[in-house]
């Protein structure tokens, strides 16, 4: 929340002339000594921040200070700008347009183009209550869902929401949750009936994630996965399809086929996964894999009474 606050003063400094410790205080529920300590940290890192007495004084930043090219290139600026547009365009919430509005003040129309152009939305309109949660989150307020597993078991669950995590594609629910006790990564497309509960939690009790503590999540997640070493060989109509779901140190070409080996979990996605290239995907080994996917396609023609010898 500091960070946050010096940044809105120095975002605040550029854009205006003046501005009183009161208001910032009042904006973030603190006192205005808070504020003062703020801006000392703020002197301190070498900013020139001036006061002027009298009702129509308050704090302010030399003119001729350029604060905007001490702290970001014109190439980083343009990329923050870019990056928190696309925020707030896949993201339509006042904190996200208020953050990009903020960008663009420190941005001038000669200023460098950016190399990056970015866009978090996705293809398919999809309603993840992302509002809702993060209203429980500012409030700390318990809620409860419906949530279902990758491996499709259902279960109710009551959480103390801590924050709301983007990754690879997905927005996710980071939150302690009381039926496992233990904190947990809830992907919000498998949320359903989200209800607030009367009862709030403490803040201070639950810490909020991290990048370090994101890592070592999945790191542990992947420990328990059982890995196994696949040799899958497509069909060249399906090239693209493989360049977008393996590695270039995975992938061999050969003429009239693609060869992919690498080690991949054990799981049952992995047999869906390859079934949805038919007939361009030979598993070539474990043998175990191709038993799974001959007994899956058994099962599928068992659908519309097929029977296969």
């Amino acid at each position: 929340m500091k960070i946050e606050r010096m940044m809105y003063i120095l975002i605040t400094l550029l854009s205006q002339k003046y501005f009183k410790a009161s208001d910032i205080a009042e904006m973030y529920h603190v006192s205005s000594r808070t504020i003062y300590r703020d801006i000392e940290t703020l002197s301190l890192a070498g900013i020139p921040i001036y006061s002027r007495q009298g009702n129509e004084g308050g704090f302010y930043l030399d003119e001729d200070y350029k604060l905007s090219s001490l702290l970001f290139s014109d190439m980083e600026k343009r990329t923050l700008l870019e990056l928190s547009q696309s925020i707030s365009t896949s993201y339509h919430h006042p904190k996200m347009e208020e953050l990009s509005q903020k960008m663009s003040y420190m941005i001038k129309d000669n200023e460098t183009r950016s190399p990056y152009f970015f866009d978090l939305s996705l293809w398919k309109s999809q309603d993840y209550a992302l509002e809702k949660i993060e209203r429980a989150i500012e409030n700390n307020q318990v809620i409860s869902f419906d949530y279902v597993r990758y491996d499709g078991e259902a279960s109710q669950r009551v959480v103390e929401p801590i924050n709301l995590v983007y990754k690879s594609y997905h927005w996710y629910l980071y939150a302690f949750c009381r039926l496992r006790e233990d904190t947990r990564l809830f992907r919000l497309s498998r949320i359903r009936h989200t209800k607030f509960l009367e009862e709030t939690y403490k803040q201070e009790n639950r810490d909020t994630l991290n990048k370090e503590t994101l890592e070592q999540f999945f790191t542990k997640l992947e420990q328990k996965i059982e890995m196994i070493p696949v040799e899958l060989h497509f069909s060249n109509q399906v090239k693209a399809k493989v360049y977008d779901s393996f590695l270039e140190k995975d992938i061999k070409e050969m003429s009239e086929y693609i060869i992919v080996k690498k080690s991949m979990p054990d799981e049952e996605w992995l047999v869906e996964m390859l079934l949805g290239y038919g007939e361009d995907v030979k598993v070539i080994s474990p043998k175990s894999l191709q038993e799974k996917i001959i007994n899956k396609a058994r099962n599928i023609l068992k659908q519309y009474d097929i029977q296969v010898s």
